[in-house]
């Protein structure tokens, strides 16, 4: 402090000023105390420094956002004195979002003794947590000096959203498809008349609308069309985090945190109850990025992709859905859940056009005014989402 160190300088200056002054005895006797007490302790904060150690440890290395994370501070002192003034400056640093924080703990020491400090730190946002001790510093017991030890080891903890439970199943996106679906079954036939499968010959239980009647009369046998099944393709889920205008950090890393809670819940409920599904997202770089997920593992992996993401955002001319729907295959989903910011006519427009025999769920974290705007097509579904409301606007893909 530097404060003691002007006092006690002053009071060295001025016992050294009583020598002349007054009797040379005891003030030089008091200025020598005063001067031996000083050495003193120097040589305790160099004595200290080789006798402390400080480590940081995190056990959990993934949590839910919202949750504390346990960082575990080990202190040995292996000397015969206490230490009373130490201080540690622990740096929190979310590489996602790009916050950096510094949280400064006051910590005594006792002597012989080995003893595990626990704090908890909130993750407010998702992203990846990198925790360092930046330095333990320790005075001397008059405050006058002070020496600095860097801690071993660092910790790292990866922050998940948090999930919500969804009632209900998927079976609204996977069990229905449209009749003008782009892709049919090679080995199975169906309803679909706008597509015939296979041409045979009659059969007792065939339906006589069935009969083709020009190849019958050519043959002079009867023969039967059987029409093509519509697959029951997989469905897509797209995100979009990183195409946020908002003037307030803050908000933008609660509505990015909304966004991956819920898409997280749906995706894991996909998985819960075996469907498969592809995710596609646009990285940092403005590069779409596509993963096919199949199992618990897989979605943990893309999820880790996403919130380990960072360097600067190159922004985009086109948006996600425009990017979706010129990329090649995506037009064989059965549907499509889209977790972004905003929508505008014109994309609505695009998907009623371009995709019309597609199920689309558009979930997003503005409102949406209808009476402002066209009528959505049946296919197409805008659900505003916040915090409140998640749970059961997220039932809209459920039935």
């Amino acid at each position: 402090m530097w404060y003691m160190k002007f006092f006690y300088t002053l009071l060295l200056v001025v016992s050294f000023l009583f020598i002349f002054l007054y009797d040379k005895v005891f003030s030089l006797l008091l200025f020598m105390v005063l001067l031996l007490l000083m050495i003193f302790q120097f040589i305790f904060v160099c004595y200290i420094k080789r006798k402390l150690s400080a480590e940081i440890e995190i056990k959990n290395q993934t949590i839910k956002c919202g949750e504390s994370i346990p960082i575990f501070i080990h202190l040995k002192n292996h000397s015969f004195l206490p230490v009373g003034n130490s201080t540690l400056n622990l740096r929190l640093q979310n590489t996602f979002t790009s916050s950096n924080e510094i949280f400064t703990i006051r910590l005594p020491i006792q002597a012989k003794f080995t003893s595990t400090v626990t704090i908890y730190v909130t993750a407010k946002h998702c992203g990846i947590f990198n925790i360092s001790a930046e330095s333990l510093y320790f005075m001397d017991y008059l405050k006058l000096f002070s020496r600095k030890i860097l801690p071993k080891a660092n910790g790292t903890c990866t922050i998940f959203p948090a999930k919500v439970e969804i009632p209900g199943t998927l079976i609204s996106i996977q069990q229905e498809s449209f009749i003008d679906s782009p892709t049919y079954s090679t080995t199975k036939s169906g309803d679909d008349a706008s597509e015939v499968f296979q041409i045979r010959e009659f059969q007792n239980q065939d339906r006589p609308n069935r009969i083709h009647w020009k190849l019958s009369s050519r043959y002079e046998k009867m023969f039967v069309k059987d029409y093509s099944l519509p697959l029951q393709q997989d469905f897509a889920i797209i995100l979009e985090i990183l195409d946020f205008h908002l003037e307030q950090e803050q908000n933008k890393n609660n509505y990015v945190d909304l966004l991956l809670k819920a898409m997280f819940s749906v995706a894991d409920l996909a998985v819960k109850q075996k469907q498969n599904y592809t995710i596609l997202r646009k990285n940092r770089q403005d590069i779409m990025c596509k993963a096919d997920i199949t199992t618990e593992s897989e979605l943990y992996n893309e999820m880790y992709s996403i919130i380990s993401e960072t360097g600067k955002n190159i922004k985009s001319e086109k948006s996600i859905i425009q990017n979706f729907i010129t990329s090649s295959g995506s037009e064989n989903f059965s549907a499509v859940i889209y977790f972004i910011p905003t929508i505008s006519k014109k994309e609505i427009d695009i998907l009623a056009n371009e995709r019309p025999y597609q199920q689309h769920f558009i979930f997003i974290t503005n409102i949406y005014d209808v009476s402002e705007k066209s009528e959505l097509p049946l296919n197409i579904k805008v659900i505003s989402i916040t915090e409140e409301t998640l749970n059961k606007a997220l039932t809209a893909v459920c039935v």
